[in-house]
């Protein structure tokens, strides 16, 4: 019984599955704002201030503007992260 499960579950006939955007059947272009206005409003919600909105929108034009010319966005998110355990260590 458990292999069966494990059979239909494992094998997809679907390329496209892969992809985050696509496994629901959503295109690109109708997520994304969801998940912009989610951001802002979680940076919002954290302090009560637009500073915070400010912030994330201008990472969000550096990351589209890193990933339109081929840098890699993951390594500006890493830098970001580790900074900050960085300095507390020194």
């Amino acid at each position: 019984m458990a292999r069966r499960i494990n059979r239909r579950l494992g094998s997809c006939p679907c390329p496209k599955a892969h992809s985050p955007t696509q496994a629901g059947g959503a295109p690109r272009a109708s997520v994304m704002p969801v998940i912009v206005l989610l951001c802002a409003v979680g940076a919002f919600a954290t302090g009560n201030n637009l500073f915070a909105v400010i912030t994330v929108a201008a990472f969000g034009v550096i990351g589209y503007v890193m990933e339109r010319n081929g840098y890699p966005v993951a390594a500006m998110v890493l830098g970001i992260v580790m900074e900050r355990w960085w300095s507390r260590a020194s």
